[in-house]
């Protein structure tokens, strides 16, 4: 049974590729990858001219690489996982509807990508689960675990499974995370990446739980009890220089201990089937 994965061509990304194949390998899945590349404008240094964003996305490519460049190191001597590199809204096309159909794919797993719309979505017939870093429905679209630092709400800060619908991360919830494991002492990035690689072994457990037939397909969002704070919505423009130095200003003043804070944490709770 063949299983795909779409993302996108960071480290990250690789990296969450080769920790599903090793979750899913175990059980006899054939994992194919699609990776889809970068325009012109992307979260790349090449996409901005400030500095202090250039500087920001420099770091968190160095400490990707230290978190996750072992894992890629090790894929790398067995075996990589097959892949196919694509064009930004190959995800969106009917020759990708094809090709998924023409390989039977009994799951897709998304992390990353741009946004997914049209025939994939409403023909093909199978669970997509996407990864939304961040907890929806409070933040949807980009940087939704970088806004709430920056916005001083780490208690938002996290990641959603989610099946995939022609929203912006609105589809039935399937599990989510907070961090667990970090240090007050963290950079952003490594605090990131430390989550990240859990977040992807998640991911993996919830794929075999959704083929294994034990999470409820058809509920909504609807169906669950959110607590009710302003629900906020982010695009790629809104990461700007200032909004970089308000993250790592609420880093240094010990932000990331609000996340011990089991009152805090407790005015927004997390939605599991698991």
């Amino acid at each position: 049974m063949r299983i795909a994965v779409l993302t996108a061509n960071g480290y990250r990304h690789m990296a969450c590729v080769q920790i599903i194949e090793r979750i899913l390998g175990s059980r006899n899945y054939t994992v194919d990858a699609y990776i889809e590349l970068p325009s012109d404008f992307d979260n790349t240094t090449q996409g901005y001219t400030d500095k202090i964003i250039a500087q920001h996305l420099r770091h968190r490519d160095m400490t990707e690489f230290d978190f996750f460049g072992d894992i890629l190191h090790l894929a790398s001597e067995r075996g990589m996982v097959e892949q196919a590199r694509v064009p930004r809204g190959y995800y969106s096309s009917e020759a990708f509807l094809t090709d998924c159909r023409d390989r039977q794919y009994a799951l897709i797993a998304v992390f990353g990508t741009s946004i997914i719309r049209g025939p994939i979505i409403r023909d093909l017939g199978i669970p997509i689960i996407n990864l939304h870093l961040g907890l929806s429905p409070y933040y949807r679209g980009a940087g939704t675990n970088f806004f709430p630092i920056v916005n001083g709400e780490p208690q938002f800060y996290g990641a959603t499974y989610l099946l995939l619908d022609e929203g912006i991360d609105t589809g039935p919830i399937i599990h989510q995370i907070r961090p667990i494991e970090f240090s007050e002492l963290d950079s952003f990035h490594q605090f990131s990446c430390r989550f990240l690689r859990n977040a992807f072994t998640v991911l993996g457990h919830v794929c075999i739980k959704v083929l294994d037939g034990e999470i409820n397909m058809k509920y909504t969002q609807d169906d669950y009890i959110f607590s009710e704070p302003t629900r906020k919505v982010f695009r790629k423009s809104d990461l700007t220089g200032e909004s970089v130095m308000r993250l790592y200003a609420n880093i240094d003043n010990g932000i990331l201990k609000l996340l011990k804070d089991q009152v805090l944490l407790s005015s927004v709770p997390i939605v599991t089937q698991l």
